[in-house]
C-alpha cells in the first residue's frame, strides 16, 4: 500500500484533514476524501544535492526569550524515567542514554528530557513502525542540543515546549514533537489524539531533523523551523492547533486531522524543508472568528517528484475564515526524471505573496504541476496600483483583499500552472480582479476561480502554444448571476487551440477553441474564423484580432460565407474576448440570413467588435447576426455599412423569440431598399429585448412601408427597448422614427433619439421623434425637437405615453430634463446614465471607462485671437482623443468655467471641473534705442526713436502715451537691459494685449559715481590707544546711503599710536565696497590733519586726612597720582604741595603749590584740607581736707598741661566729696569742667571730670539722756530717748543711730538713772546721764462727766456697686451700744434710701 497522503478541507467538520492520496478529488466542501476542486497535484526540485539547502540558508539561532527555558549542561541526558505502558531497558554509557524497547508501543514519563550538545539518546526499537511516546513532566521546555537516534517512531511531548538547537542532530524513523498531550488509552487503541491542556509552549527547530521515509510532525500553538528538516519519501507537518488526531498504520501516518484550532496560531518556516517524493504541510487553524492563525514562509521548501506515483506536494494553509498566509522565499515541487510537476497551494482568508517569491512546479520532460492561491477577494495588480484608485487602476482593494503582484504571478507562470481562487465570506464578495496586464510565455495554465465574479480590467496574454486560461466563476452556487467581465477594453490574448475554458458554479466546464486566424474560403476546419462553419454546435473564442480584408476576394466576390443559416443554425458560444474582426466583406444581395453569423439559435455571442464591415444581403441582414433566435448578444459592436432588401440592422438583422441585445452598439450605416431598417437591429420582436445599447449610423428604408428607426426598424409583440438611444439620421417613406419605425404592442423605456427624421417621398404622416407608427407603451423617453425636426413623439399619435417629451438641444444636455432616468452628472457612480452637463446628451455608463482626474488643475492660456478650451493631452494613460473641453464663451481675455467631458466610447470622468483663464498676449514695442549715463541711483534711462506696435491679424490696437525708459536695475554695468513704459494701448482689442518690451530688449551703460571719505576732526590723549575715529562718506546720489549702497563697514584709521607725542596727524577712510560697483572712493584733503593728540590728564589728589595736633610741627604733605600713560611714573614730577597759613585749630587748604609734570600731561589737581586738631588738655585738681560739716562740698585748686604762653581758664561745678561723711582719702570730684580764654578754642578737655582725695575729720557733739518727773500710777514707768547738742547743719538726734539709752524704768516712787552710750561716724560724742523721778500719787475723787458724742466716720466708697458698711452713732437712753445696718453702696456713694437693719446689740 502506498503510504503517501494529502491534506484536504472537510466542510462538514470545518477543518483540514489528511487522507490517503487514493481518495477522490472534488470541490472544496464535501467529505473527508475530497480535494479543493483541483487535479492531483505535481511539483519539482531545486537541486539534486540537499547540501545546497544548507549552503543557501542563514541559520542564525535567533531564539526568542522564553521563561520556561533552562540552562542545559553539555552532557545533559533525560532523567526520571517511569514506564507507564510497554517495556524497555534504559541504560547509560558515559554521555549516551540507550532505551532498548521490547514492546511495539512504549509510553514513558520523564522528569526531564534534555540532550546536551555532547550527549546522545538512542532508541533501539523492534521495527520502523514501533512507537515510543515520551511525556515530559518538567516545568521547562525540552532542549535537544545533541543527538537523538531512533529506528522507529519517537513522540516527544512537553507542554512547555520542545527546542531543537542549532547543534541538534535528529535521525529517526519518524518524529512527533508537540506541546499537546496524549493519553495512554489512545496509544493503546493506536489512534493518537493530541490535546492542548492550556499551555502555550512552542516547538522550534534550529538544528537538523532527518526522517527519510517517515513523518516529521511539529505540533503546537506556535511552530518554527529555522533549521533543516529532511523527510524524503515521507511527510513533514508543521501545525499550529490545539487538538490534532493522528492515525498510524505499520509506522506510517494514514490520517492527520486538525480537530481544534488555536487562539494565536503561528507556523513559521525560515529554514529548509526537503521531502522529495513526499509532502510538506504548513497549517495554522484559528479557534474561532476572534482568533488569529498565520503561516509565514520565508525559507526554502522542496517536495520534488522523482519517481512515478510519488507525492510531490507543498501546502501552506492559513485559516480560511480569519487566517493569513504570507509567502516569500522558495517553493519547489518540480518533476524530475521525466515525472510530472507536483502541486503547491498557498491558501488562507488572506494571502500575501512577496515580489521575490520563487515558485516552481516545472517538469524536466513531463507535465507542469499546479500552484493554487486561495484567499478571499483577490486583486492582481502591480505595486504602483495596489490600493491606488487612479486613472490607470479603477479598483481599490478593501482591507481584507489579497494583493497578488502581477510580476510575481507572471514569473510563477513561467514554471507553474497557477490557480488563483477565492472564498466568499463575510463582507467579502469573493471576486477576482485583474488590474494589471498578466503575461506569460510558458505552456502553463492560469486558472481564475472566483466564488463570485471575475473582472478582467487589464489584458491577459499567454504566448505559449498551449498556454491556457480557465475562468471559473460563481463557485458559490447560491450566486446564480455570477459571470466574468472584460472591462476597459481589456483583451485576452491566446494561441489557437484548446486553450480557454469557463465554468459557472457546479455546471460542467465549457471548453472553447481559440481562433486566431481568418482561414480560407470554404474552410470547415473548426480552427479558424471561416472554419467555424464546420462546427456549428461548438464553442469558440478569439485569441487575437483578425483582419478579414481578404474576404473581399472570396467566393467570386461574394466574400465571407455566414456561419449558419435558417436550416442549420449556429447553436454554440462565441466570445471575441474583446477582439475585433476588421474589414469583413459579405456581398450576397440575393441571400437571406446574412452576417458574420447567418442564423443562430440558443447561442451566446459576446465581447466582439466588427470594424468597417461591408455587408450586403437580401432579408435578415446584420453585420454580426442575420437572424438571432433565442440568442443572447452582449458587449458587441459594429462599424461600416450594412445593406439589404428588408429587415436590415447595423448589428443584428432580426432579434427575435426572447433574444437579447445587451450593452452593444453600432455606428454602421444601414440601408433597406424596402422596409425594416434599424441602426442596431432591423427588427426586435416576439418578447425580445434591447437594453443598454445605442446606434449612431444613418438609417434609411426606401419602401412604402418603411418601418425605419434609428435604433430598430420595429419593436414588436411584447418586446422591450430600455436604456437605449439612437443619434443617426433616419429617412423613409412611411413609419419612420428617431428611435423606432413602429412599437407594436411593445414597450420603450428610458430611451431617447436625436437623429434627423426625414420623409423621402410621399405624404405619409407616420413620422415621429421617437416612433413613426403605432406608439405602444412609451415611458420616460425623449427626443430632440431641434435635431429630429419632429414635434411629436409618435407620428400617428397612438400609444400610451408617460413622461414622453420633446426637448431642445440645450435641454438634451441637462440631466434634469430626463425625468425617470437613472442618471447623474458625477463620475464613478452606479447610475445607468452619465451626463456631462451642458456638453453631452446622456451617455450609457457601461461603455465608459472610469477615470479619476479630480486632481486636474485649472489652466491658463495666452490670448491668440481664437475661442479656446482646456488642454486634453495632460492625462497620462488616457486617450486624449476621447477627452474634450468645453470652450470659452469668448476669444477675449478672462476666466471661463469650462471643464472636461468625454464621449460615449470615452471616459466616466471623476472630477475634471476646471477653469480656463485666457491671459493677455504679449505685444512688443519697436523703433526705440537707449543712451548711457553716470550712476545716479535711479533706473531712469533716456530714449531715442519712434515707438510702434504690430497687433495680431486685424485686431484694432493703437499705441499712445509718452515713453519712459528704465534700466533693469539702477546698478553700474555695461550693455544693461532698458525697459520701456509709459505707452498705452487703445482700440477694440487692446484689452487682450499686454504691452511688452522691444524684441531683444534695449541696452545701455551705467558708469560709477564718486564717494569721498571725510574724516571727522578727532582728538586723542597721549598714551591712549587711538580709537573711535569717525568720518563721513559723501557723494551718494538720489538719497542713497551707506546702508543701501555699500557693503562692509566704513572705518577711519591713522598711523599715529599711543606713544605718539602731542601734535596733529592724518586720518584715512576705508572698509567700504560699493554695491554692484556703483561708486569709486577718494580721500578728503582735510584728512591729513584731522587727528590732534592732546596731553594726557594726570590726576593728583592730595591725600585726605592730613593733619596735626595744635601746637605740633607741620608734616610733609602727601598726594596720590593717577593717569600715568605707558611706563611713565612719579619720577617725572617736580615741586611740592603747600597749605594755607595758620596755627589755630581749623582746616587749611592744601594747594598744588610748585608740583609740575612733563608737557605730555596736564595736571588735574584735586586738593583737600589740612586739619589742625585741638590739643587734648588734661585738667587736674588738688582737693583740700575739711572737718565734717554735714555736706559733701569740697575745696580744690585747678592745674593743666597747656601750651606755654596760651591764655586759658578752667571752671567747673562745685567740687564734692563722694559723700558728706567723715573719712580719710575720700574721693573728691569736679564735674562740668569747661575752658575759656583766648586760646580755649585750640583745646579739648580730655575729660570734663577731675578727681582727687582728701580727708573729712569728725565734728564734736554732746549727748544727754532724757529725764522725767512723774507720779506713781501703780505700774512700771519708763523714760526714753536722749538729746544732743553740737550737731551740724540742722541735723538732729535721728542721725545718731549708733546711740542708745539704758535704765530709766521704775514703778514705785523714787529716782531711777537713765544713761546714754554709743558711737557715730561723723561725730566725736560726749555723754550726759538723765533720771526718772516717780513721785507718790495723791488720792482725789472726781465726778463722772458725759462723753462727747462720737461723730461717725464713713469709709470711702468701694469698687463693687454694693458693699456693706457699718455706721456707728450715739445711742439714746436706754443706752444702746450701736445698731448694725446694711447700707447699699451705689456708684460712688451710699444709697441712703435703702438702709436695712441687720441686727442690734
Amino acid at each position: 500500500m502506498n503510504k503517501i497522503y494529502k491534506i484536504v478541507w472537510n466542510k462538514a467538520l470545518g477543518q483540514m484533514v489528511v487522507v490517503s492520496e487514493n481518495a477522490k478529488s472534488a470541490a472544496k466542501g464535501t467529505t473527508v476524501g475530497t480535494h479543493l476542486s483541483r487535479p492531483l497535484h505535481k511539483t519539482q526540485n531545486i537541486s539534486a544535492c540537499p547540501q545546497w539547502l544548507l549552503c543557501s540558508l542563514s541559520l542564525s539561532m535567533a531564539l526568542v526569550a522564553n521563561a520556561t527555558w533552562a540552562g542545559v549542561a553539555n552532557t545533559a541526558l533525560p532523567t526520571g524515567a517511569n514506564i507507564t505502558q510497554g517495556s524497555a531497558q534504559i541504560s547509560q554509557n558515559n554521555n549516551s542514554l540507550n532505551i532498548n524497547q521490547n514492546s511495539q508501543n512504549l509510553s514513558t514519563n520523564w522528569n526531564t528530557f534534555n540532550i546536551g550538545k555532547d550527549a546522545t539518546v538512542n532508541f533501539n526499537q523492534p521495527n520502523q513502525s514501533s512507537i515510543a511516546v515520551n511525556r515530559v513532566l518538567d516545568n521547562n521546555a525540552s532542549q535537544i542540543m545533541g543527538k537523538l537516534n531512533a529506528n522507529g517512531q519517537v513522540f516527544l511531548l512537553n507542554p512547555n515546549g520542545v527546542i531543537f538547537s542549532k547543534t541538534a542532530q535528529v535521525n529517526v524513523g519518524g518524529l512527533v514533537a508537540s506541546t499537546l498531550n496524549l493519553s495512554d488509552s489512545d496509544i493503546a487503541q493506536g489512534k493518537f489524539t493530541l490535546k492542548n491542556n492550556g499551555n502555550a509552549g512552542s516547538v522550534e527547530n534550529y538544528g537538523s531533523i532527518i526522517a527519510n521515509g517517515g513523518v516529521v510532525a511539529l505540533i503546537a500553538p506556535t511552530v518554527k523551523n529555522h533549521g533543516t528538516i529532511q523527510a524524503h519519501n515521507g511527510t513533514v507537518h508543521l501545525t499550529a492547533a490545539d487538538q490534532v488526531t493522528l492515525q498510524l498504520q505499520d509506522g506510517s501516518l494514514v490520517e492527520y486531522q486538525i480537530d481544534l484550532g488555536t487562539l494565536q496560531g503561528l507556523v513559521e518556516n525560515g529554514g529548509a524543508i526537503q521531502a522529495d517524493n513526499g509532502a510538506v504541510y504548513l497549517t495554522a487553524q484559528a479557534k474561532n472568528s476572534l482568533s488569529k492563525a498565520v503561516v509565514n514562509h520565508t525559507g526554502i521548501i522542496e517536495a520534488n517528484r522523482l519517481e512515478k506515483n510519488a507525492k510531490g506536494e507543498i501546502i501552506l494553509l492559513g485559516d480560511m475564515q480569519t487566517g493569513t498566509t504570507t509567502v516569500s522565499g522558495v517553493l519547489k515541487a518540480e518533476g524530475k526524471n521525466g515525472q510530472d510537476g507536483g502541486f503547491i497551494e498557498t491558501s488562507a482568508a488572506k494571502v500575501n505573496i512577496a515580489d521575490s517569491t520563487k515558485v516552481s512546479t516545472l517538469s524536466d520532460s513531463g507535465k507542469t504541476g499546479e500552484w493554487l492561491i486561495d484567499p478571499f477577494n483577490v486583486t492582481i495588480s502591480n505595486q504602483a496600483q495596489a490600493g491606488n484608485n487612479n486613472v490607470a487602476n479603477t479598483f481599490t482593494p478593501s482591507q481584507n483583499d489579497s494583493i497578488i503582484n502581477v510580476g510575481t504571478l507572471n514569473s510563477a507562470l513561467a514554471s507553474n500552472n497557477i490557480t488563483v481562487t477565492t472564498a466568499g465570506a463575510g463582507t467579502q464578495a469573493g471576486n477576482i480582479n485583474v488590474n494589471a496586464d498578466v503575461t506569460w510565455s510558458a505552456n502553463t495554465a492560469l486558472t481564475l476561480r472566483a466564488d463570485n465574479d471575475i473582472h478582467i480590467n487589464a489584458n491577459i496574454t499567454a504566448t505559449g502554444n498551449t498556454g491556457k486560461l480557465n475562468l471559473q466563476y460563481g463557485q458559490t452556487t447560491s450566486n446564480s448571476n455570477a459571470s466574468y467581465y472584460l472591462n476597459n477594453g481589456a483583451k485576452v490574448n491566446l494561441k489557437a487551440g484548446q486553450n480557454f475554458s469557463t465554468q459557472k458554479g457546479a455546471n460542467a466546464p465549457i471548453n472553447y477553441t481559440v481562433i486566431t486566424d481568418l482561414g480560407a474560403a470554404g474552410s470547415t476546419t473548426k480552427t479558424d474564423l471561416q472554419g467555424m462553419s464546420g462546427g456549428l454546435t461548438d464553442n469558440y473564442v478569439l485569441g487575437a484580432d483578425i483582419d478579414a480584408t481578404a474576404t473581399s476576394g472570396w467566393n467570386n466576390g461574394q466574400g465571407f460565407n455566414p456561419i449558419g443559416n435558417s436550416s442549420n443554425r449556429f447553436t454554440g458560444k462565441f466570445d471575441g474576448l474583446n477582439h475585433t474582426i476588421s474589414n469583413l466583406n459579405i456581398n450576397r444581395p440575393l441571400q437571406d440570413y446574412v452576417g458574420l453569423f447567418g442564423a443562430t439559435n440558443n447561442a451566446t455571442i459576446q465581447n466582439i467588435g466588427l470594424i468597417q464591415a461591408n455587408i450586403k444581403g437580401y432579408n435578415r441582414v446584420g453585420a454580426l447576426i442575420g437572424e438571432a433566435n433565442y440568442t443572447n448578444t452582449s458587449n458587441a459592436f459594429s462599424t461600416g455599412q450594412v445593406n439589404g432588401f428588408q429587415v436590415v440592422g447595423g448589428l443584428v438583422g432580426v432579434n427575435r423569440n426572447q433574444s437579447s441585445i445587451l450593452s452593444s452598439y453600432s455606428n454602421a450605416q444601414v440601408t433597406a431598399t424596402n422596409s425594416f431598417a434599424g441602426g442596431l437591429s432591423g427588427a426586435n420582436e416576439n418578447s425580445s429585448r434591447i437594453e443598454n445599447s445605442y446606434a449612431t449610423g444613418a438609417v434609411q428604408a426606401q419602401g412604402s412601408n418603411s418601418n425605419a428607426g434609428g435604433l430598430s426598424g420595429n419593436n414588436y409583440s411584447n418586446s422591450v427597448i430600455k436604456n437605449s438611444y439612437a443619434t443617426g439620421a433616419v429617412s423613409g417613406i412611411d413609419a419612420v422614427g428617431g428611435l423606432l419605425g413602429n412599437n407594436y404592442s411593445s414597450t420603450v423605456e428610458n430611451s431617447y433619439a436625436t437623429g434627423q427624421v426625414t420623409r423621402t417621398s410621399g405624404s405619409a404622416i407616420t413620422f415621429g421623434g421617437l416612433v413613426g407608427w403605432t406608439g405602444g407603451t412609451i415611458k420616460n423617453s425623449y427626443w430632440n425637437k431641434d435635431t429630429t425636426g419632429q414635434g411629436a413623439a409618435v407620428g400617428d399619435a397612438t400609444g400610451t405615453l408617460t413622461q414622453v417629451q420633446g426637448l431642445t438641444t440645450a435641454q438634451m444636455k441637462q440631466g434634469a430634463s430626463f425625468v425617470g432616468f437613472n442618471i447623474d452628472g458625477q463620475g464613478g457612480t452606479a447610475k445607468v446614465w452619465r451626463i456631462y452637463e451642458g456638453n453631452t446628451a446622456p451617455l450609457l455608463r457601461s461603455f465608459l471607462t472610469q477615470a479619476d482626474i479630480s486632481a486636474t488643475a485649472n489652466q491658463t492660456k495666452a490670448y491668440n485671437g481664437q475661442i479656446q478650451g482646456l488642454d486634453t493631452t495632460i492625462f497620462t494613460g488616457l486617450d486624449s482623443s476621447k477627452i474634450f473641453s468645453s470652450n470659452s464663451s469668448s476669444k477675449n481675455v478672462g476666466t471661463y468655467n469650462v471643464g472636461y467631458y468625454s464621449n460615449q466610447q470615452g471616459y466616466d470622468l471623476i472630477g475634471g471641473n476646471a477653469s480656463l483663464t485666457i491671459n493677455k498676449a504679449d505685444l512688443a514695442i519697436t523703433g526705440l534705442s537707449a543712451g548711457n549715463k553716470v550712476y545716479d541711483a535711479t533706473t531712469v534711462a533716456t530714449l531715442t526713436g519712434t515707438a510702434s506696435v504690430s497687433p495680431l491679424g486685424s485686431d484694432s490696437v493703437t499705441l499712445g502715451g509718452t515713453g519712459i525708459a528704465n534700466f533693469a536695475d539702477k546698478n553700474v554695468g555695461t550693455h544693461k537691459t532698458v525697459t520701456v513704459s509709459g505707452y498705452t494701448l487703445s482700440g477694440a482689442d487692446a484689452g487682450n494685449y499686454s504691452l511688452v518690451q522691444p524684441t531683444g530688449g534695449l541696452k545701455a551703460d551705467i558708469t560709477p559715481a564718486t564717494l569721498t571719505y571725510t574724516a571727522n576732526a578727532a582728538t586723542s590723549i597721549y598714551g591712549d590707544a587711538i580709537t573711535g575715529l569717525t568720518g563721513t562718506v559723501a557723494g551718494f546720489v538720489n538719497g542713497e546711503n551707506l546702508a543701501n549702497a555699500t557693503t562692509g563697514t566704513a572705518s577711519f584709521s591713522t598711523t599715529a599710536t599711543a606713544t605718539s607725542h602731542v601734535g596733529q596727524y592724518a586720518i584715512a577712510g576705508s572698509g567700504l565696497t560699493a554695491n554692484n560697483s556703483n561708486y569709486v572712493f577718494v580721500q578728503n584733503a582735510a584728512n591729513t590733519t584731522a587727528l590732534t593728540i592732546n596731553p594726557a590728564t594726570l590726576t593728583i589728589i592730595a591725600n585726605a586726612g592730613q593733619h596735626k595736633v595744635y601746637g605740633d610741627i607741620d608734616p610733609t604733605l602727601g598726594y596720590a597720582v593717577s593717569g600715568w600713560k605707558l611706563s611713565d611714573d612719579n619720577s617725572l614730577l617736580t615741586g611740592a604741595l603747600e597749605r594755607a597759613a595758620g596755627k589755630n585749630v581749623g582746616n587749611y587748604a592744601i594747594n598744588q603749590g610748585s608740583l609740575l609734570a612733563t608737557s605730555n600731561y596736564d595736571i588735574s589737581y584735586i586738593g583737600t584740607d589740612f586739619a589742625i586738631t585741638p590739643r587734648t588738655l588734661t585738667a587736674t585738681i588738688n582737693a583740700q581736707n575739711k572737718v565734717y560739716d554735714g555736706n559733701s562740698s569740697a575745696a580744690v585748686i585747678y592745674g593743666d598741661n597747656r601750651v606755654s604762653g596760651d591764655f586759658l581758664s578752667i571752671t567747673g561745678n562745685p567740687a564734692t566729696f563722694s559723700d558728706k561723711n567723715a573719712g580719710s582719702n575720700k574721693t573728691v570730684i569736679v564735674n562740668g569742667l569747661t575752658l575759656s580764654g583766648a586760646d580755649a578754642g585750640n583745646y579739648v578737655l580730655a575729660a570734663t571730670t577731675a578727681t582727687d582725695t582728701a580727708d573729712i575729720s569728725k565734728a564734736q557733739a554732746i549727748v544727754t539722756a532724757n529725764s522725767l518727773n512723774t507720779v506713781y500710777n501703780g505700774q512700771n514707768q519708763t523714760v526714753n530717748g536722749f538729746s544732743a547738742t553740737g550737731l551740724i547743719g540742722g541735723e538732729d538726734e535721728s542721725v545718731l543711730t549708733g546711740v542708745s539709752t539704758t535704765g530709766g524704768t521704775g514703778k514705785n516712787a523714787g529716782s531711777y538713772a537713765h544713761t546714754a552710750s554709743g558711737t557715730d561716724g561723723n561725730y566725736d560724742l560726749t555723754f550726759v546721764d538723765g533720771v526718772l523721778v516717780i513721785e507718790a500719787k495723791p488720792v482725789e475723787p472726781k465726778p463722772i462727766e458725759p462723753k462727747p458724742p462720737v461723730i461717725p466716720s464713713y469709709y470711702p466708697t468701694w469698687a463693687n456697686p454694693y458693699q456693706r458698711a457699718i455706721r456707728m452713732q450715739a445711742l439714746p437712753v436706754p443706752i444702746k451700744a450701736f445698731e448694725q445696718v446694711e447700707i447699699e453702696v451705689e456708684g460712688q456713694g451710699i444709697n441712703l434710701e435703702n438702709i436695712q437693719t441687720l441686727g442690734s446689740n
